[in-house]
């Protein structure tokens, strides 16, 4: 490698251990509950084993489409349509790489309209994927210059939310599509937290169909943050354990601090769905460096105002889930037998 790139990848790895921690319910107004109002045993069925890929989430595109998300490194391409009445794949998308209408590597992914797409981190560009015609365009002009958000969801074809930017007072950033400019922040932080604190709250960002609500769902605490798109007003519960995210604080080689796991770390919501009227989050609860952590066995339900439903339970730990549009079934990724199963839904 040359000598300028392994200096600055030395300033991109290198951290300096300052001291551990536990994060404190850091928001103001938030509401806490100590259980769900309802819990509800499943018993998932068999729907068909995933021999040729290798999973690593699932989508629901309409209600006779399942996409799948290949594990990385594992296929040529990332995702698989599947045919749920026909059981069979019947197509793949968005092929692996560098090269144009390619991507190399993305966390935030999802399905809008008649299209896949995916924020591609190392190329800096929105991908989409017509599932119809598997016709690929790169949409986010490329090398603009941009804050780095943890997640992104579009909620049109102008505009993106954003969150993970922890330099922001804000929690949320509305952001131009095409030039990656700024148009608003909502959901300020308190006064005189950290970096770290806010990086310790790291969550998932998850948009209703009708792209008028977002939710964040914490990675090491059990708090939803319920956001109303039209008018910027949200709401923050935390429960039923009522999670303590413990971490350590490091600060990198550009001098950020940021919190990074410890022993005593649990993960919280692992993956999650949306429907018009629910959320749905894929609940761990394992401690970081034990087994099953990025598995659960739990599925949290709550509306669109955060207030929880009920406690789905499984027997077996599942990777993602996927949930039909009228809330009737729910589709499982069951990694122990390979297989996708599904069960029926009384909401």
């Amino acid at each position: 490698m040359h000598l300028l790139g392994m200096k600055k990848l030395k300033n991109i790895v290198f951290f300096l251990l300052i001291l551990g921690c536990k994060s404190e319910n850091i928001f103001e107004n938030s509401i806490t509950f100590e259980s769900f109002p309802k819990k509800e045993k499943l018993k998932p069925k068999f729907l068909h084993k995933m021999e040729d890929i290798a999973v690593d989430g699932l989508l629901a595109y309409n209600d006779s489409t399942l996409l799948i998300r290949h594990k990385a490194n594992s296929s040529k391409y990332h995702f698989s349509t599947f045919d749920i009445n026909k059981k069979l794949i019947t197509t793949n998308l968005l092929e692996a790489g560098s090269g144009q209408n390619q991507s190399m590597a993305f966390l935030s992914y999802g399905v809008m309209d008649n299209e896949v797409w995916v924020f591609d981190i190392v190329k800096n560009e929105l991908i989409t994927t017509r599932i119809d015609t598997n016709v690929t365009a790169n949409d986010l002009l490329s090398r603009s210059e941009s804050n780095f958000y943890y997640n992104i969801q579009p909620i049109n074809d102008s505009i993106y939310l954003g969150s993970g930017d922890y330099d922001s007072d804000f929690r949320f950033s509305f952001v131009n599509l095409r030039n990656n400019e700024v148009v608003k922040r909502v959901a300020r932080y308190p006064k005189n937290i950290s970096r770290a604190q806010k990086n310790s709250y790291e969550s998932f960002l998850f948009i209703n169909p009708s792209r008028d609500k977002a939710v964040l769902a914490g990675r090491y605490t059990d708090m939803v943050q319920v956001l109303n798109l039209e008018n910027d007003e949200s709401v923050i519960h935390k429960g039923p354990e009522d999670l303590t995210n413990y971490y350590d604080v490091m600060v990198r080689g550009d001098g950020k601090e940021i919190s990074v796991r410890n022993d005593r770390t649990r993960y919280a919501f692992v993956k999650g769905a949306t429907t018009n009227n629910f959320i749905y989050l894929l609940y761990s609860g394992n401690i970081h460096n034990g087994s099953n952590l990025y598995y659960g066995k739990e599925v949290f339900v709550y509306d669109w105002q955060g207030k929880p439903i009920k406690k789905l339970i499984l027997p077996d730990y599942i990777l993602d889930i996927a949930i039909s549009s009228d809330d009737s079934i729910i589709y499982t990724y069951n990694p122990k037998t390979g297989s996708i199963e599904f069960s029926n839904l009384e909401l």
